[in-house]
């Protein structure tokens, strides 16, 4: 059984003659579920869940299931990123996923690639976009219907209004709730 699952691990992480793959390690911090904290060069794969730990010769993979956090500073984009786990249920299933944190506050906003497995040789990958309230992880589309309403309150309304935000882009959501999460409390938002 244990070869099997190496041999998975390897298959999984192995890019294809034809994508144009590059490792693209980073400095930073992995924590784990067990309050661990591991310091090294990181390569994370959002595509298979994974974050790989190179110190010095030695690698190690950490599959999502065993991850809390990870603080990298991208030297490419030149700034730091934070990733999270995130638990998921689809019926009786249960699995982890990575996702990058976008906007942290009692509102956050969360990203993950599309279809990575398909998007391999597109240099900027597009991303789909979550936002995580009160326990629940729902795509941005959903938030529209299911979480601004509720907080749509008319100072919010005014600052949407005002900077000329819509909703129905990515962007323009983001900052909205950035606002929302300046201007209301944690406990008012926890009410509603």
């Amino acid at each position: 059984m244990r070869l099997i699952a190496v041999a998975f691990v390897i298959t999984t992480l192995m890019p294809h003659p034809g994508w144009s793959l590059e490792e693209d390690w980073q400095p930073g911090v992995l924590t784990l579920k067990n309050d661990q904290v591991l310091q090294g060069e990181l390569w994370v794969r959002m595509d298979c869940d994974v974050a790989i730990l190179r110190n010095g010769e030695a690698m190690m993979v950490y599959p999502a299931h065993r991850i809390a956090g990870i603080s990298i500073f991208d030297r490419n984009a030149n700034q730091k990123r934070t990733f999270v786990s995130m638990t998921k249920t689809h019926g009786a299933a249960v699995f982890h996923e990575l996702y990058e944190v976008v906007l942290y506050g009692a509102i956050t906003v969360l990203r993950k690639e599309k279809s990575a497995w398909q998007s391999r040789a597109i240099p900027d990958p597009e991303f789909d976009y979550f936002v995580y309230y009160g326990d629940q992880l729902l795509p941005v589309s959903k938030f529209r219907k299911k979480v601004f309403r509720k907080l749509a309150t008319p100072e919010v309304k005014k600052y949407a209004r005002k900077n000329g935000l819509n909703l129905f882009r990515i962007p323009d959501t983001v900052r909205i709730i950035e606002f929302i999460n300046r201007s209301v409390s944690p406990i008012e938002l926890a009410q509603q």
